[in-house]
């Protein structure tokens, strides 16, 4: 519940852990896939019959905690981060196209960079009419497993693409180049003054994630 534009009252759930952010607009920080996740992994914590009661969350006011989900979030990595990454890569092979910001945000109604990356090769939404890039233009089968080509070859090929991505997205990660987003910081340091224990709850890469935190 909003009190304030910022300001969030807590309200208790199943496990005693609740939200709160410190002067800052509540939808600027947690959106509803981070809560959504939030309370997925506390009700797991309660019905596997485990505690969050450590002593230092036991020493904040209420039991409180931020949880945050990382990107979009701490950080605006799917812009200025993943999708800079793959462009990167398709100039690396010599491909003819990149990702804008617009294009990108549509592509990023697809989960998951290799399927990501299928299903703009295959014309999603009308993108990349052109089809694969050469020498993948014949396939032995166009179908998909889980949003996956069942061809080998282009298999291969998504799947170095990806892995490529991944340790570019690690390097710009690590050089700093990606800010945090307006405020969280401020955020961080306000919680951390008032000894609010903090997380982050992402499906990200573990690595990418350790490495923006720290």
């Amino acid at each position: 519940k909003i009190a304030s534009p910022c300001h969030v009252q807590p309200e208790p759930c199943r496990a005693g852990v609740a939200f709160m952010i410190l002067r800052f607009r509540l939808v600027a920080i947690l959106g509803a896939s981070v809560c959504t996740r939030a309370f997925t992994l506390l009700e797991a914590v309660s019905r596997d019959g485990l505690r969050l009661t450590s002593p230092r969350m036991m020493a904040t006011p209420a039991g409180l905690a931020i949880l945050f989900d990382c990107d979009g979030v701490l950080a605006d990595t799917e812009r200025d981060g993943h999708r800079v990454s793959f462009n990167r890569v398709f100039e690396e092979r010599g491909f003819d196209f990149e990702w804008t910001v617009e294009e990108y945000g549509r592509m990023c109604e697809v989960g998951g960079g290799k399927e990501r990356m299928t299903a703009y090769l295959n014309g999603f939404n009308g993108y990349r009419t052109s089809g694969w890039p050469a020498g993948y233009e014949s396939p032995t089968t166009e179908s998909l497993t889980k949003g996956l080509p069942d061809d080998p070859r282009r298999l291969e090929l998504v799947r170095e693409l990806h892995a490529r991505k991944t340790a570019l997205f690690q390097e710009l990660i690590g050089s700093g180049v990606v800010p945090l987003r307006p405020g969280v910081l401020r955020v961080v340091d306000e919680a951390i003054a008032a000894e609010v224990p903090l997380a982050v709850c992402s499906t990200s890469n573990e690595a990418a994630v350790r490495t923006l935190v720290e």
